[in-house]
């Protein structure tokens, strides 16, 4: 199975490493379904959707989406990789680019969010 096939489906947060607690319970509330070439995030109150790539041929993975309407400027980009059956992203929430290291930091802002199987449904 590849990665554009194994990542299908509802995810949910159970862990979030480099951000504040009140940050990181916001980014626990956050879900993600990817729903063939489409990635949608959010909760009950709202959410986004982008389209996204996955780039599989760099080390680390990369993730890659893009706005499609030029008044939401930002678009997430992310390294990925799966441990297991575990999908764990790493972004900058302050920066339109990929991190450069696949690790938390302080000092640039990269975080870390460990994601499992969820049956959350996609809020509307």
């Amino acid at each position: 199975m590849n990665d554009q096939d194994r990542i299908q489906g509802a995810w949910e947060v159970t862990q979030v490493i480099g951000l504040a607690d009140e940050d990181a319970e916001d980014a626990r509330r956050t879900g993600y379904w990817f729903c063939g070439e489409r990635l949608i995030t959010g909760d009950t109150e709202a959410a986004w959707e982008w389209p996204f790539k996955l780039n599989d041929s760099t080390i680390p993975h990369q993730l890659v989406t893009w706005p499609e309407d030029e008044r939401f400027p930002y678009s997430p980009k992310a390294l990925y990789k799966f441990e297991s059956e575990e999908l764990l992203l790493c972004y900058n929430p302050l920066v339109n680019d990929f991190p450069r290291l696949f690790e938390a930091s302080a000092e640039t802002g990269d975080v870390i969010l460990r994601l499992v199987r969820s049956t959350r449904p996609i809020p509307e």
